[in-house]
Parts: structure tokens; C-alpha cells; sequence
């Protein structure tokens, strides 16, 4: 039945199987114990600790977005561990345990976590205590805000990588023997699945299931802001290594827009094209003064090309909830086909004009985020939408054509709903299946937004090519370079991931943009067409 209101009305985003799939991908690749290596060896894939503390902050900040359009406020954490729990959940969900299939158990809505009882022979959990996650919890907070774990009288100092490692807690943990700063994020989950010590578990035991119960959002709210005071604690970016690019502005701090930053939905462009040449003819420099489009505000016109086709610009990207059937298991493993309400969203385009200030050539990094309008100057609320690695040409003024279906966060080949089937079937790279399977559905890539339509900022910056170590051939790796990496290899981004909102900023995010040649924003409409 869902959760109970008013959290029932983001039944559909939680229960979304492509978003679940995500989930239980991203920690199959980046297992908490470990995974083998090419060369045979046990260890946690590059960057473990600081990609499990990103990818859920990511989620939280897609989530709050959600929350926001249906009218509710942005999550609140779960850090009072002996508080009511105010919202319930019933899954009517089946899992396979190896041996038969269970029901996982729901849990009412007011109900509380308790002690869990020694492990005894029926299977139910370990003897873990609510002081102890208490303990657990102010220990890692006063390392964060402290800058320093201290273990065994040794003093070991916080980065990215270990606060995450630490806190889920992972085989690179600081405290290998769990006694300092415990399995604190672990236990939460299992605090939760057997909120009354009963078998069987809540879906919260689950990688596979974890996301769709309420409380999984305000555990991992909590678990966000650790990271996130000691990203406080941090010294702000300069950002004076920006590249020497330039993406026009006009306005003001808060009110600067950029009519640099151009977006096409599909229903609005020749129904075959070559997005280079046409991004070039239609908003692009030209020494004809007839046919230069560089200074014009494109923004949301129509351009009429030369062979009398036409380009619709636009500041409104639009969603739409639709219907499928998908096949989920009676009580002996049966195919058992539901209905289900999903979001998705008609295809977008972005062309991002941008003009290289050096006479020479540079390679650039492209990043592209998104928040809700009311909550731009909060860090923790960008989504990523994408980056990528684009040529410039000495002084060349470039039209940037980037497919929303390539972006950088969602699993690929991006799925769209003339793909989708009943059972979802894994990708068909069964050798790589866990780390294909890993990465946000194409579906769920834009917020639902609402029926009269719902602002959004999109943020666009330029920052030094080599930031992103990319192979040759990563075009064909089939996963989210973003949030899942790149396997057997280091995570592609050589800065701190989310950057550059990974850090407070030194004169805040308004200011930042208008004082900055490489970086622009401009304010979107997204409309749910039949919300």
C-alpha cells in the first residue's frame, strides 16, 4: 500500500523500479566489503568512500526536488534516535532469501527503533544497542567538525574518502575494528528493518528495496549532513583556475541570465539532423551578417535555417506521468503483473554557446547542474545533470550541441519508455551486468515539476579540460561515469565530486556566477503536462 500521507504522494518516484535497480547497482559495484580486482586482490573501488557519500547526496538532492513540486517540504533527517518514526510503510513486497520467497514486513506509522536483541538461532539480528549508534554518531560528528578521527590514541585526519568509508561503514574504514566509530550506517538500515525485533525484516534490509520506504531518505539525510558540516569546515574554491572561455551574461548577481545557455526539446527541431551543423547556422557566428546568430537572445524563438525548417527554443522542458505493467512475484516466485504509474519527460537538447578568449586551442570540462529556483544559494540542493569534455578551437566561438540522453548520470544506453518491458531486463553485457545496470534512469532525469509549471535554475561552468580523465573509447562504457565511475579504473573526475558545490563558496553562489567568465545560469519552467 505505500507509504501513509502525506508521504503516499511520492509513492510513484520511490517505488520506481529503474530507480531501485540504480540503488542496488551502485552498491553491488561498490560493495562495503570489497570487490576482487583484476590482479586477484580484495579492496573498494577508487574513491569508494567519498562516491557513497556523493551518489546518496545526490539522490536526497533529486528527492527534496520531488518533494518540493508535490508541495512538501525538503527532507528532514532522521537524527533523533528515539523519536516516533511519523511516517509508516507497507511494501507488499516479495524477496528471495537464497532459500524461499518472504514477505517484508510493514511498519505503522508512529512506531520507534529499539535495542536488537542477541542474535539468536531464528535468524533475527545482532545484539546492537540505541546508545551505541548515539555514541557512534557524535563520534563522527566531532571528527568532522573536528578535522581528526582519533583511533587508538592516534589522531588520523578527515578527508573525503575516509569520513565516507567511515561512516557507512566500508573495508576502508579508519576503525578496522569497529569499536570507535562502530557500523554506524550499516546498523541504521538494520535499526530499521527489524524496528520491533520481529522477523521478517522491513524493506530497509535491502539494497534492492531500501529506497522505497520514507525513512531510508531522512536515515540518509542525516548520514548527508556529516559530510556535509565537515565540507563546511572547508576552505571555499577560488575558482581562479577557470579556463580562459567566456559565457555571456546579462543582469545582475541573483537576476543574471544567459542567453549562452539554449535548450530544444525534440518536438521543436527537423525530425533528422546534425546537431553540430545545425547549432551552428541557427544560434551561431557567421562573417555573413545575414546569417550571424551569435549575438542574438535565442532564448525561446523560433529560427528559420536555410532550407526553410525550422528551430523552436524554449524555456520549458516538459515531464509526464504515464502507465506500464510490470511483473513482481506472488508468495512461490509466480509472475504476478502489476500497473504502475512512472515519470519520464520529452527529449531535450542543450546548445551552450561559449567563445575561447585564448589563440589557442584548449580542451574544456562542461558541467551542467539544476536546482529549484527558491533554493539556489543552498549548495546541497544541484542536481548534476551532466559533464563532459569539449574541444575549443583557438578563439573559436562554438555552439556546444550535447544530447540529454548522453548525459553523465544516467545508465546506458538511456532508457526511454518505448524501452521499457514488463520485467526490465538487465543489460545485455552479462560479464559487466552489475556495473552496466549502475546509473539514474533517463527517465527520472528531470524533477516532475508541476501542472502550471515549476522554476528551475540551470547552471552552466567551464572548467580546465583536464579535470576529466576519460578513455579514448569511453562513448561505449555502459554506465554512469558520474555516479558509478568507470570500471577496474579511477574515477574519472579529478576534482572533489559535486564540484564546485562541494564547498561553500567564499561571496555565495549569485555572486560567484556573475563575477565568473566561465560560468552562466538561466531560470526554466519544468511542466508536468498531465499532473
Amino acid at each position: 500500500m505505500g507509504a501513509t500521507p502525506p508521504e503516499k504522494r511520492l509513492d510513484f518516484w520511490r517505488e520506481d523500479p529503474l530507480m531501485n535497480d540504480h540503488h542496488e547497482h551502485w552498491h553491488l559495484v561498490y560493495p562495503a566489503s570489497g570487490r576482487p580486482t583484476p590482479n586477484g586482490v580484495v579492496a573498494l573501488g577508487d574513491r569508494h568512500g567519498e562516491l557513497f557519500a556523493y551518489m546518496h547526496q545526490q539522490m536526497i538532492a533529486r528527492y527534496d526536488a520531488e518533494r518540493l513540486s508535490v508541495g512538501l517540504s525538503r527532507v528532514r533527517a532522521f537524527d533523533d534516535y528515539r523519536a516516533e518514526i511519523a511516517d509508516g510503510y507497507d511494501p507488499e513486497a516479495w524477496l528471495w532469501n537464497g532459500e524461499e520467497w518472504f514477505l517484508f514486513r510493514a511498519r505503522p506509522a508512529g512506531t520507534m527503533i529499539g535495542d536488537l536483541p542477541p542474535r539468536p538461532p531464528d535468524g533475527r539480528p545482532p545484539g546492537w544497542k540505541i546508545s551505541e549508534q548515539e555514541t557512534y554518531r557524535d563520534r563522527i560528528s566531532e571528527a568532522g567538525a573536528t578535522g581528526s578521527f582519533v583511533v587508538d590514541a592516534q589522531q588520523i585526519p578527515v578527508e573525503a574518502v575516509n569520513l565516507g568509508d567511515t561512516t557507512e561503514a566500508s573495508l576502508g574504514s579508519i576503525d578496522k575494528r569497529r569499536t570507535t566509530y562502530g557500523d554506524f550506517h550499516n546498523m541504521g538500515h538494520v535499526h530499521f528493518a527489524f524496528y520491533d525485533n520481529q522477523p521478517p525484516p522491513g524493506v530497509m534490509i535491502s539494497i534492492a528495496t531500501a529506497v522505497r520506504d520514507p525513512v531510508f531518505w531522512q536515515w540518509h539525510e542525516h548520514i548527508d549532513s556529516i559530510f556535509r558540516d565537515w565540507q563546511e569546515g572547508q576552505s571555499p574554491y577560488d575558482f581562479s583556475d577557470g579556463p580562459p572561455v567566456k559565457i555571456r551574461k546579462s543582469g545582475d548577481g541573483a537576476i543574471a541570465t544567459s542567453p549562452d545557455i539554449i535548450l530544444c526539446r525534440k518536438d521543436g527541431l527537423p525530425a533528422e539532423f546534425n546537431g553540430e551543423e545545425l547549432g551552428s547556422e541557427a544560434f551561431g557566428y557567421s562573417d555573413d551578417p545575414n546569417q550571424n546568430n551569435w549575438d542574438r537572445d535565442l532564448a525561446s524563438t523560433t529560427v528559420t535555417l536555410r532550407n526553410g525548417e525550422t528551430v523552436a527554443t524554449t524555456d520549458e522542458l516538459i515531464t509526464e506521468m504515464r502507465e506500464r505493467t510490470i511483473n513482481l512475484v506472488d508468495s512461490i516466485g509466480n509472475p504476478l503483473p502489476e500497473v504502475i504509474d512512472y515519470l519520464s519527460h520529452d527529449d531535450f537538447f542543450y546548445f551552450l554557446r561559449v567563445e575561447n578568449l585564448s589563440d589557442q586551442p584548449q580542451s574544456v570540462t562542461v558541467r551542467i547542474f539544476l536546482a529549484p529556483e527558491t533554493e539556489v544559494e543552498d549548495r546541497t540542493s544541484w542536481i548534476e545533470m551532466d559533464k563532459f569534455l569539449y574541444r575549443l578551437e583557438g578563439s573559436e566561438r562554438a555552439v556546444i550541441f550535447r544530447p540529454a540522453d548522453l548525459s553523465s548520470v544516467v545508465r546506458k544506453p538511456a532508457l526511454k519508455p518505448e524501452d521499457l518491458t514488463p520485467d526490465d531486463e538487465p543489460s545485455p553485457r552479462a560479464n559487466q551486468q552489475s556495473w552496466c545496470d549502475c546509473g539514474w534512469p533517463y527517465t527520472l532525469l528531470l524533477p516532475r515539476g508541476t501542472e502550471e509549471g515549476m522554476n528551475f535554475r540551470l547552471f552552466v561552468m567551464f572548467s580546465p579540460g583536464d579535470d576529466l580523465m576519460l578513455p579514448e573509447q569511453h562513448a561505449e562504457h555502459c554506465t554512469s561515469v558520474s555516479y558509478c565511475g568507470l570500471q577496474d579504473e579511477e574515477y574519472p573526475d579529478k576534482r572533489h565530486m559535486g564540484y564546485p558545490f562541494g564547498r561553500p563558496f567564499q561571496d555565495g553562489i549569485s555572486a560567484t556566477v556573475d563575477n565568473r567568465d566561465n560560468i552562466a545560469w538561466r531560470t526554466i519552467r519544468i511542466r508536468c503536462r498531465n499532473r
